[in-house]
């Protein structure tokens, strides 16, 4: 048993941390070990609910690896992008009438919406799912994407970008920064009037927090 959760835990990509609390894992890894356990125990059908939204690219990797794993299994993904769901399988649409078949707006080209943020390195552009964004700076007259640790470069200004982000759960928090609520996990007061953000990354980043956007902030998530 103990040499077959080891293999799971490689599958999920947490050898490293097999020891470690559960309360002291990031939430990436939280989400991991929840694939592991679909991994451990057996069963017929398999439901993952948002499995993947606001996941990092190494999470996404993980639950591919997974799904694959589950291939013979009945799995059913509950998802609110659609462009997310086309990804794993046939996709349905949940009306007050029932199920219906997205296939066919998927295949006939009616509207499907695929929001792309991208970034040039060298001589090539990355694209970004919006929730794989942890926030945007704006420093020296350039914007910065930070995504999983790293930077990357965009050619869009700070507001064009937080226009595009804000309905994927960005929210302003500085007049030079637009962070993903998705991943924060602390709102800090240092004191009257200075506040910041810090996200659930190995960094624990920190993004500043203006004071009237604290205020908004506070009413938007009802603190």
């Amino acid at each position: 048993m103990q040499a077959r959760r080891g293999r799971h835990f490689t599958c999920v990509w947490l050898t490293d941390v097999a020891d470690r609390r559960i309360k002291r894992l990031t939430a990436m890894q939280k989400r991991r070990l929840h694939y592991a356990r679909a991994l451990i125990m057996p069963a017929d059908v398999y439901l993952f609910d948002q499995p993947i939204i606001g996941a990092d690219r190494e999470t996404k990797q993980v639950f591919q690896g997974v799904l694959k794993r589950l291939q013979k299994r009945y799995v059913v993904l509950t998802s609110t992008s659609l462009e997310e769901a086309v990804q794993y399988g046939k996709p349905y649409r949940l009306h007050e009438r029932g199920l219906s078949s997205q296939t066919e707006e998927v295949t006939t080209g009616s509207p499907l919406k695929l929001e792309k943020i991208s970034a040039k390195v060298d001589d090539k552009f990355i694209l970004f799912d919006p929730l794989e964004i942890d926030y945007v700076e704006s420093k020296d007259g350039h914007t910065f994407i930070h995504v999983n640790q790293e930077v990357f470069v965009s050619a869009l200004p700070l507001k064009e970008l937080e226009s595009r982000l804000v309905p994927y759960g960005f929210y302003r928090s500085h007049r030079a920064f637009v962070v993903n609520l998705q991943r924060v996990r602390e709102v800090i007061v240092w004191s009257k009037n200075s506040y910041s953000l810090r996200l659930d990354d190995r960094k624990k980043s920190e993004v500043p927090l203006s004071k009237g956007n604290y205020s908004t902030l506070r009413d938007m998530l009802k603190m």
